[in-house]
């Protein structure tokens, strides 16, 4: 099999395709050959990653599908990867602003197309924890208003006085941490931090001064908490629309505010629809952050060093894969050739045995 390497190519304008041809793209795509793919929709367009052996038969083909005269970029390898990369950072170029949620959904898509093998999808885990990062890095960033400090402004516009308002915090990533500790900052009653590890949780409790409690208390500490902050960042619906209905209809419409600091987001999308819930995920709070501060130049130079050391960090892997399978390959070599020399010369001493391995496994190396 010709080796395959990572291949993005940027659609901009009206050439780029809708959502609603995602299908037809994709088939598209398979019918070239191309095992592994992924759409990214961007304010400005389309990201296609592919995994893929020719770029002109995938010049040819785009061309052919989206138009001889549309206009496209195309990036391979690093720079095809770094383009992923800054996209989940959301680096500051209007371009790659697109939310961690489409990133999330287009990988869904992707993976129902069986479009997704394990090159993408170890670039794609490589994105999320690029933006798990860079969202911890800025959240308490020295700006007019952080999105921790937009998280309280929040509760205190559906709560009031935060003396009376109970939280639970699901999860122990740092960014649920922060923002919980800021809650408790100013003002927040009570606080339970849970974890399906209870020594999980009794750990985070302790350094925030809170309660613990494991997910088997899930229904009662729904129905008790004001403001539920989900931080598991596990790539799982933690929290189910189901789960929180239940808890609105004991709660009597008392609203509930959930701050969802997973990335990719921890809750049901569907939790979004249901009356009394103030849904926030990160994206939200980024937005309501900078209304009262615009994103500085150095937010995004240090966005940009997490894409970096991210880069180098997966090439390292890459290297040490290729090692792994170089080494696997010689063993099998070996193992062949002690069979061949048993089988057909099992009275062989030691030194014709050695000879002939040796001379086996230079004919097979030579090939």
């Amino acid at each position: 099999m010709e080796p395959r390497i990572h291949i993005s190519v940027v659609v901009t304008g009206p050439t780029a395709p809708p959502r609603q041809e995602h299908d037809a793209l994709m088939a598209c795509l398979r019918d070239a050959g191309v095992t592994e793919a992924l759409i990214v929709r961007t304010p400005a367009g389309i990201d296609l990653h592919l995994m893929a052996a020719d770029t002109e038969q995938l010049r040819g083909l785009l061309g052919e599908y989206l138009g001889e005269s549309s206009g496209y970029g195309m990036m391979t390898g690093t720079d095809a990867l770094r383009r992923l990369l800054r996209s989940a950072a959301r680096t500051g170029d209007p371009v790659l602003a697109g939310a961690i949620d489409e990133l999330k959904e287009s990988h869904r898509l992707a993976w129902q197309a069986g479009m997704i093998g394990d090159a993408l999808q170890d670039r794609l885990q490589l994105a999320y924890q690029v933006a798990r990062q860079v969202r911890s890095d800025s959240l308490l960033q020295d700006r007019p208003v952080s999105i921790v400090t937009s998280v309280v402004r929040v509760a205190r516009s559906i709560h009031g006085d935060l003396a009376m308002v109970r939280g639970l915090l699901i999860g122990t990533e740092e960014a649920g941490e922060m923002i919980a500790a800021r809650l408790l900052e100013n003002g927040l009653s009570t606080l339970v931090v849970m974890h399906e590890r209870r020594h999980l949780a009794g750990a985070l409790a302790g350094r925030l001064g809170a309660a613990s409690a494991v997910t088997e208390d899930l229904e009662t500490e729904l129905v008790r908490a004001d403001i539920v902050i989900l931080s598991s960042g596990g790539g799982e619906h933690t929290l189910t629309a189901a789960d929180v209905s239940k808890a609105l209809a004991a709660r009597r419409a008392r609203p509930v505010f959930l701050v969802d600091a997973g990335v990719p987001p921890d809750a049901d999308p569907a939790v979004e629809s249901l009356d009394d819930v103030f849904y926030y995920t990160l994206d939200h709070l980024e937005r309501a952050a900078f209304e009262g501060g615009r994103r500085r130049p150095e937010q995004d130079e240090a966005a940009a060093v997490v894409v970096e050391n991210a880069i180098a960090l997966f090439a390292g892997r890459a290297s040490e894969s290729v090692d792994m399978r170089g080494t696997g390959r010689i063993r099998q070599i070996l193992e062949n050739a002690r069979g061949r020399v048993l089988a057909e010369t099992p009275d062989a001493d030691a030194f014709e045995a050695t000879a002939a391995m040796v001379d086996l496994v230079a004919r097979e190396i030579d090939t």
